[in-house]
């Protein structure tokens, strides 16, 4: 990696705070995703990286955008956190999103599979805060994760462009993975 990539990589981190990767939060049971899409080297370990491009808008340099013909953004496939097999978790899909139709028919999607098989589905519609097409909304996403998950389970969270009519943005993708203990009445 050359010093100018390092040096960037560095000052991207003080200024915004955010680790563009994977990371354990001081908070025991949580970790985070996050891509802004302006590191190439993150960029490779995500699914999708095809989507990835310059934008034209000066606040969102680069974006994943998707299509008819490249529905699905790019997004993590990674195993279910080490802390967090076998536990009740919640998942908390944070981003900004701009369509060229305003009521277009785009959902954050969190897949669970073990092996081949699908053992989990989640596909939430993401509304337009703004009613106008191409202006930038801000989008959450929440869903809660059995514990009944397998442990080598596979999750990959993405944006899905469902009705494929007109081109989708996506950018400041961040995804958080929360421990969530229900409170229980029976004794210890």
């Amino acid at each position: 990696m050359s010093r100018m990539r390092i040096a960037i990589s560095l000052l991207l981190l003080l200024l915004t705070g955010n680790m563009p990767c994977m990371s354990q939060t001081s908070q025991t049971g949580s970790y985070r995703f996050f891509n802004n899409f302006e590191d190439s080297a993150l960029n490779a370990e995500w699914m999708n990286g095809n989507t990835i491009e310059k934008s034209i808008d000066p606040a969102h340099n680069f974006i994943s955008k998707t299509s008819g013909t490249n529905p699905y953004s790019s997004g993590i496939e990674t195993e279910i956190p080490a802390g967090l097999k076998s536990k009740n978790f919640r998942v908390v899909v944070k981003g900004s999103i701009r369509c060229e139709a305003a009521a277009a028919n785009n959902q954050v999607v969190i897949s669970i599979a073990k092996g081949d098989s699908s053992i989990f589905w989640s596909g939430e519609h993401i509304p337009d805060s703004t009613g106008k097409a191409n202006e930038w909304n801000v989008f959450l996403a929440t869903t809660l994760i059995p514990r009944s998950i397998p442990r080598d389970s596979r999750i990959k969270i993405f944006v899905w462009n469902a009705d494929g009519k007109s081109e989708t943005s996506i950018d400041d993708l961040d995804i958080n993975f929360t421990e969530v203990k229900f409170p229980s009445f029976l004794p210890n």
